[in-house]
């Protein structure tokens, strides 16, 4: 389904008749206890929009979410200065901890954009590589670090942070402003 302005999604399967799991993705970094609505449709059918109510589906953030943060380095930045950025408070799934491998390692992408339709035009490919810093202390966890591989150029003209979760993924804004 698509949903504008907040997030789309599909089903990750070939849908069935009853209930079907659908993946959202949202366009920025939703809020602890935030409500949305969406409505579904099949595209073999695009008449048929469930529900058929002009309500929709309630979906509900849940309330102990935690969004990742940011932080850079140098913290005084100048234009064109060159600078390295953590994504901190990160879920341990964004972390590929696999046994025998030498360390952790991260699909996550950050670049930098004008604002969030930018971020959402940045092809992954052109965004930064992170690697692992803290892979987390336990699954389902909240306390993963990551850091970007190259440094990043600060500007004016681009002071939103724009993270990606992986190959398959839009930039979603991360909230902070970098301040150049």
């Amino acid at each position: 389904f698509r949903w504008n302005p907040e997030a789309w999604g599909a089903a990750e399967s070939e849908t069935v008749l009853g209930v079907n799991q659908v993946l959202v993705r949202f366009i920025r970094f939703v809020s602890p206890s935030q409500q949305y609505r969406a409505w579904c449709f099949n595209t073999n059918a695009q008449t048929f929009v469930l529900p058929m109510s002009t309500s929709g589906f309630m979906i509900y953030a849940p309330a102990a979410l935690q969004n990742p943060g940011v932080a850079w380095r140098p913290t005084f930045l100048w234009p064109q200065a060159q600078y390295f950025l953590d994504v901190t408070n990160l879920y341990v799934s964004a972390v590929d901890i696999t046994l025998g491998q030498a360390e952790a390692t991260t699909l996550c992408r950050v670049a930098t954009g004008l604002n969030q339709d930018h971020c959402w035009n940045i092809p992954y490919s052109s965004a930064s590589p992170m690697s692992v810093v803290e892979p987390g202390t336990h699954p389902g966890g909240v306390d993963a670090v990551i850091r970007s591989n190259l440094p990043l150029s600060a500007s004016k003209q681009q002071p939103m942070i724009c993270f990606f979760a992986g190959p398959g993924y839009k930039g979603v804004t991360m909230g902070q402003t970098l301040i150049v």
